[in-house]
């Protein structure tokens, strides 16, 4: 816009034509559109960059085995199995675990941290949803450990301007005042998706972040999932939360980054937030047919990104994703990749935030076998200084697991999946026999935030 007269508007919505599912949310203006169009001069006030590391995190997974008691969005079985889960491109190293656990909440901050990550944007649906019971859960875990959450809200549901009202406001008065949300200049921030989805307007907009502030009386940051720069007069900044449309990451960040920062209403104001968004690829082939995919490149693609990014000079740098299983974009480790991806982050992170990160020995722990007519007991125990992280027991012996996350491997082997165990902390794990088993071996392999690896194992143990 300038002035009363409408210079370019453009909508995206569903899938665009011809962009092989990247579905871009740019397009070019000529400049001969710009005719006429005079300078303003307005004073763009300076702000410290927060130089913050956030991930794009899913609190949305259930399993029956853990406190939710269901499965949810990894599939029901028999799309569940120790070889490959249906509904995920990757396996997670911690197995199929349930995000309303404590352990995994900290399993997944304990490895966060020592990657140089300082938070989560936790997808949100709405009030008392799945991922809304999750997410007061992860912020009281996070307190205790020092980290920060918010949420980054699904716009691309079909809500009316009221109910966004009501949303946002009921989590800015139920969560913003805890100590782990994410404060940016000592105000709550909340990031939104796809803020013009639905034809959703920057007056849509401007009314709903008003009422919400009128209805709540709390000045919160808004962070929003558009590079329509006309939209920073309502947001305090811009992002996009995947980046695989953008051909020339380098190119594109860069000008961005100028503009976004340039920027200021005519009224004037601080400057705005620039927040470039890295990626390790795209895979969701197991769920959307033909689907899209974006190679890994053994992680060139995630380097390329992340270069892009601090080059940029960027405020913010946004992962797409620590756990977004569907659509392959996890840097949580996998048994495909490991560690890899938080090696790759971790070593960015330093350079970015021009810090050095500790590197954790591998964990140290005594493992106890013991047997009798009706049951087997397996006691492990954390001896050493620094956390395990997915911790995965090989159980021999055609074992029933009564109370922990388990699959079976074959008629013969099961594993049990331990997401967290601190030190000095101890774990039982109870068993029933199946079958005519004469004998249970276990071995345990057990992992360091950073991803130093250890093996245990018992001797054969007759049972009786």
């Amino acid at each position: 816009m300038y002035g009363e007269g409408l210079v370019w508007s453009f909508t995206n919505s569903g899938i665009v034509p011809g962009s092989e599912g990247l579905n871009p949310r740019s397009e070019k203006l000529e400049r001969e559109h710009l005719k006429g169009v005079s300078a303003t001069h307005t004073e763009v006030k300076e702000r410290p960059p927060p130089r913050l590391v956030l991930a794009f995190y899913y609190p949305w997974y259930g399993n029956p085995a853990g406190p939710s008691h269901r499965w949810f969005h990894w599939n029901n079985p028999p799309g569940v199995a120790y070889e490959s889960i249906a509904a995920a491109t990757d396996y997670p190293l911690m197995g199929p675990y349930d995000s309303w656990d404590a352990r995994v909440v900290k399993a997944h901050i304990a490895m966060a941290k020592a990657a140089g990550i300082d938070g989560f944007i936790c997808s949100w649906w709405g009030i008392n949803t799945f991922e809304d019971i999750a997410f007061a859960r992860i912020l009281n875990v996070a307190k205790k450990e020092n980290f920060y959450v918010t949420i980054y809200y699904e716009s691309v549901r079909e809500l009316s301007e009221d109910d966004m009202v009501r949303e946002l406001s009921y989590v800015l008065k139920k969560y913003s005042s805890h100590p782990a949300f994410l404060k940016i200049d000592g105000k709550p921030a909340i990031f939104i998706y796809a803020v013009e989805t639905k034809g959703r307007s920057l007056a849509f907009w401007r009314r709903v972040l008003e009422r919400v502030g009128e209805k709540t009386n709390i000045d919160a940051v808004y962070i929003g999932d558009t590079y329509n720069l006309s939209f920073l007069t309502v947001f305090e900044g811009l992002h996009t939360y995947n980046p695989i449309w953008i051909e020339n990451h380098n190119e594109v960040y860069r000008e961005l980054s100028e503009k976004v920062k340039s920027f200021a209403p005519l009224s004037g104001g601080l400057r705005r937030f620039w927040c470039a968004t890295v990626a390790p690829g795209y895979d969701d082939r197991k769920i959307r047919k033909p689907g899209k995919y974006v190679s890994r490149r053994e992680g060139a693609y995630y380097e390329k990104t992340w270069r892009a990014a601090i080059d940029s000079g960027a405020d913010l740098v946004l992962i797409c994703t620590w756990n977004e299983w569907h659509e392959g974009t996890e840097i949580e480790p996998s048994r495909e990749y490991g560690f890899k991806y938080l090696d790759l982050t971790r070593r960015f992170a330093e350079e970015y935030k021009n810090i050095t990160l500790p590197l954790a020995p591998a964990p140290e722990l005594s493992l106890k076998l013991e047997a009798s007519e009706s049951e087997t007991i397996i006691t492990l125990e954390n001896v050493g200084v620094v956390p395990a992280v997915a911790v995965e027991l090989d159980i021999k012996g055609g074992l029933f697991l009564l109370d922990t996350y388990s699959l079976p491997v074959n008629s013969s082997r099961t594993a049990a999946f331990i997401p967290y165990l601190g030190p000095g902390e101890r774990v039982t794990v109870h068993a029933k026999p199946m079958g005519e088993a004469a004998e249970v071996e276990v071995k345990v392999v057990a992992w360091s935030p950073t991803g130093a690896r250890a093996v245990f194992k018992t001797e054969p143990l007759r049972l009786k």
